[in-house]
């Protein structure tokens, strides 16, 4: 079986002052021990060398990660026959992560915590430097696996494991592969607020749509709310 590196580029749509990029990071039941969190940084890397050497006037862009994971019976399939079965994947295999987006219409800006699990903010404020149509900032305090498959997990009381994370670690074997949350200790609550004043004279608002009311006391507390 091929053994390919991932993630890697799948696409890049640059039409229509748009910078779409798409990241592959593989088959999760054929790569070995993947950490999701690295699999980011790498992503990272790829796109701000993409952004910045394609860099021009866009008004909206977008970058998701795309995993394909295999349900219970396909996985037991490729390990006693080392192949899946025939059409594999199908659609509610294909899952991913969408770390940024920013949408014109909205003037918003989506951001996931991994940009701020090591408290290091500087690719979000070079981008509301950069786009100047930027109004808001929304930052989840969790990641999500989007995917039909994740929806079903999340779903269906049957299944033993609640979330897709929990899977990919007890039956596809990826110990690292984690549902991120921003658990606003120091690091990252320096990060935070590192951004906020790097915004201050656009007068761009940040919002945590997500957030609880504990974490909400904490951002008011640090004047990030």
């Amino acid at each position: 079986m091929k053994k390919n590196k991932f993630p890697q580029i799948s696409d890049l749509d640059l039409n229509d002052n748009k910078f779409l990029i798409f990241f592959d990071g593989g088959d999760l039941g054929i790569r070995k021990n993947v950490d999701n969190l690295k699999d980011f940084y790498k992503c990272e890397k790829l796109f701000e060398d993409a952004f910045y050497e394609y860099s021009t006037d866009y008004n909206e862009f977008y970058w998701s990660i795309r995993y394909t994971i295999p349900d219970g019976k396909q996985f037991e399939k490729l390990l006693k026959t080392s192949k899946y079965e025939k059409n594999y994947p199908f659609e509610y295999n294909n899952h991913w992560y969408t770390p940024l987006h920013y949408s014109f219409k909205t003037k918003t800006l989506y951001v996931e915590p991994f940009f701020f699990l090591n408290g290091d903010p500087d690719l979000i404020s070079y981008l509301a430097d950069y786009c100047k149509s930027i109004k808001k900032i929304k930052i989840f305090m969790m990641t999500t696996l989007e995917g039909k498959l994740a929806d079903q997990f999340s779903k269906d009381k049957i299944v033993d494991t609640p979330v897709i994370e929990e899977y990919l670690q007890r039956f596809l074997r990826h110990k690292n592969f984690w549902c991120h949350f921003l658990v606003l200790n120091k690091n990252q609550l320096n990060g935070l607020i590192k951004l906020k004043k790097s915004l201050k004279s656009r007068k761009i608002k940040i919002a945590f749509p997500d957030a609880s009311k504990e974490e909400k006391v904490i951002l008011k507390k640090k004047d990030l709310i």
